[in-house]
């Protein structure tokens, strides 16, 4: 019996040790992302989970003009732990570093090439914080003459409309209707669907 404890206490000794990267192995890869090719090491810090590459990878994020957006946005979603229950070590570190992750999504939501996969992950992680950021990114787009964003629509109505976002709301109703007169050649059959389920709702 208590050789079965310390091989237990072993293998959680080992899982605790490699929680969210090796600290010298992270802190090698993380000085690397400064370098003349920062994606050599991407794959490094996704596999290590390198929280501390986050505020090195918000820098590197430009919406307008960034070489490797689409990349730091999947190291990101690779790496992020919302819900770090295992160790306390790994909640901390998460808690300092979250801030960094919504200001990336933010950044990802004015580029037409990330805002698909931001809107899916504030989805998906349920980040109630970016609500009236997904809330002004669909209704300036709406609003526009030239719809740059459709394709993120799906996943953005998605979120906003969630029970665990504040579900359906009247003060979102011009973006139900203009979703639902949009042509779904555009913005996908989805979204009209969408729509018309979140008008129906707010009107009984």
């Amino acid at each position: 019996m208590m050789k079965r404890y310390v091989a237990l206490f072993a293998v959680l000794g080992l899982t605790v040790a490699c929680s969210h990267g090796e600290e010298s192995e992270c802190s090698k890869y993380v000085s690397l992302l400064g370098g003349t090719n920062p994606r050599s090491v991407f794959e490094s810090v996704s596999e290590k989970k390198c929280q501390d590459a986050v505020p090195i990878l918000k820098d590197m994020f430009d919406p307008r003009q960034g070489k490797y957006n689409k990349e730091i946005l999947r190291v990101l979603t690779e790496i992020w732990d919302p819900n770090p229950l295992n160790f306390k070590a790994e909640s901390e570190k998460f808690s300092k570093k979250k801030p960094l992750y919504l200001e990336i999504l933010k950044l990802a939501l004015q580029s037409p090439e990330t805002a698909v996969v931001a809107a899916s992950s504030i989805e998906e992680w349920a980040l109630q914080d970016l609500r009236p950021d997904l809330v002004k990114f669909l209704r300036d787009d709406l609003q526009s003459s030239q719809a740059q964003f459709s394709p993120a629509y799906a996943p953005a109505l998605r979120a906003v409309c969630a029970d665990n976002m504040g579900g359906y709301s009247e003060d979102l109703e011009d973006i139900y209707l203009a979703m639902l007169d949009s042509s779904p050649d555009i913005q996908g059959i989805e979204v009209n669907k969408l729509a018309a389920v979140a008008l129906g709702e707010i009107k009984t």
